[in-house]
Order: C-alpha cells, then sequence, then structure tokens
C-alpha cells in the first residue's frame, strides 16, 4: 500500500504502526483491518521460534482470516498496472 501511494515507510513488521502511517498519510483504514494488528506477533515469533507461547488451533484459524481480510482489502486499493501495449 506504501508503495502503490508512493509512500515512504520504515521497515518493520509492526502492523499497528504501518497501519497508523497510512492513516496520518490520510488513508482511511476501516475498523475491521485494525485487528490485523494483532498479527504482529507472528512476525515476531517465526523468526525468533521458542520465545512465545505455542500458538493453538484457534489462534491459527483467527490470524488466517485476518490476514485473507487484510490481503483482500490491499488488493481492492491497489489498481492492477495497466497492460502493456502492444508492439505491432
Amino acid at each position: 500500500m506504501y508503495r502503490a501511494r508512493g509512500q515512504i515507510f520504515r521497515y518493520t513488521h509492526d502492523l499497528d504502526e504501518l497501519l497508523y502511517g497510512l492513516e496520518r498519510a490520510g488513508m482511511a483504514v476501516p475498523e475491521s483491518i485494525w485487528d490485523a494488528a494483532d498479527l504482529t506477533r507472528f512476525a515476531w515469533e517465526s523468526r525468533y521460534p521458542g520465545f512465545g507461547e505455542p500458538v493453538t488451533d484457534a489462534e491459527y484459524q483467527q490470524a488466517l482470516t485476518l490476514a485473507r481480510r487484510v490481503v483482500a482489502w490491499a488488493a481492492g486499493l491497489i489498481e492492477p498496472a495497466a497492460p502493456a501495449e502492444a508492439s505491432g
């Protein structure tokens, strides 16, 4: 979303920070997308296994639901690239 809008962002896995950055830049972030900030814990837990609590099946399913919701939202905002002109 940042790149599609030409915005600069700090490389981070903190989804809360990234969402607030979009909002500060004038993008309306739907309430249902804010829940995705909960996914931040999976970014560091997957990089440093053994430091967090094991993920339950219910948490796994909820994380998938949240991730799919965010991807669908983002995909709907990013315009598809214009088709390349055919050379003739």
